[in-house]
């Protein structure tokens, strides 16, 4: 089970060194950075929608993809031009931008590695319809807008690293021959 992150009277919220501290052993397969940036980060949203993929089976491992790799990863139908879209807004319309974009724009890659599912296209992705399954080779799970910048950088010609941190992610590990 995934730890709900606690919030006090006053609508505090647990911080990441409690909620790590009581994460749970049969969990330890998920690596610290996944589960902050994505299980702590959006805690209802990943109890309503991933709890039930069996996260004690995945598994994770850190990769770097160039910038042809980064055009492989898809997503849901229409959300990646959506995402493609923002990376505009935070190029054209500096006023917008905050600390993903000014990072981006000064340093050519991700703050944190986005996750990546691979081969995962037997499995319904839970934000669509009835199936309707995940993309392969990879489907994005997590890091919507700094793909999406990333990609508009790339198309932009703006300068960017050769290589991005890419948590690549096994629904079932170890993935199965």
């Amino acid at each position: 089970m995934i730890p709900f992150k606690e919030a006090s009277d006053i609508g505090d919220q647990e911080g990441l060194e409690d909620y790590l501290a009581n994460w749970p052993e049969h969990l330890k397969n998920i690596p610290e950075c996944v589960i902050e940036q994505w299980i702590y980060r959006h805690n209802d949203t990943f109890i309503d929608l991933w709890s039930g993929y069996e996260p004690e089976n995945w598994g994770f491992e850190l990769v770097q993809f160039d910038n042809d790799e980064v055009f492989e990863i898809m997503h849901l139908e229409g959300e990646l031009e959506q995402y493609d879209y923002v990376g505009e807004e935070f190029i054209k319309q500096p006023y917008k931008r905050g600390y993903l974009a000014d990072y981006m724009l000064e340093n050519g890659t991700f703050p944190q590695p986005i996750i990546v599912a691979i081969d995962a296209g037997d499995l319904e992705h839970p934000r669509s319809h009835p199936g309707e399954y995940m993309e392969e080779p990879y489907q994005l799970i997590e890091g919507h807008r700094r793909l999406g910048l990333l990609r508009t950088m790339i198309n932009n010609g703006l300068e960017t690293t050769n290589f991005h941190e890419v948590w690549l992610m096994h629904f079932n590990f170890p993935p199965e021959d």
